[in-house]
């Protein structure tokens, strides 16, 4: 009866004792995607198109999720497309991702990209993707950070929180 009550014991305090070091992983994710059967079929464009390019080979990197073209044979799940405003809803904002009930929207803000490097275009462009891919904003140093940097690759946030809703 000792020996039992002192394994008890044991298990209660070693449970207790990692519970309290432990910490769960937070995901910064949407309730909506652009992804229909694996990919993202993408129409349209932007005057940044080498960004846009860079963007989209950061993502398909990742090998889950096929962001491509769209094709006659294929329904366009993303309309990309430029927007010159610097007043209203696009006051201060470089980009921007819209669920719709169709074809979502990434609309790429050249008002503001205008005067910034190409480092930061591309930031807004695989930032704005990652909307489309349902990754919400997360922590700084990331990709998906609420804010704008010169970062263009991924960092571990976004690849957790891609690997959370896509595997891999």
């Amino acid at each position: 009866m000792k020996k039992k009550f002192l394994m008890l014991g044991i298990f209660v305090f070693t449970f207790l004792a990692l519970a309290g070091t432990t910490q769960a992983v937070a995901h910064y994710t949407l309730n909506w995607s652009s992804v229909d059967d694996g990919e993202i079929r993408w129409g349209g464009g932007s005057r940044y198109a080498a960004q846009l390019n860079s963007a989209i080979a950061t993502w398909n990197a990742r090998g889950r999720v096929n962001i491509a073209p769209d094709t006659l044979l294929t329904y366009e799940d993303l309309h990309i497309s430029d927007v010159n405003s610097g007043v209203g809803a696009w006051n201060g904002v470089t980009g921007m991702t819209s669920p719709l009930a169709g074809t979502d929207t990434l609309k790429i803000n050249v008002f503001y990209l205008s005067a910034q490097n190409n480092n930061r275009r591309q930031n807004t462009i695989t930032h704005e993707l990652g909307h489309s891919l349902g990754l919400a904003h997360s922590i700084n140093n990331n990709i998906m950070s609420r804010a704008q940097t010169e970062q263009t690759a991924l960092g571990p946030q976004d690849v957790s929180d891609y690997r959370f809703l896509w595997g891999g």
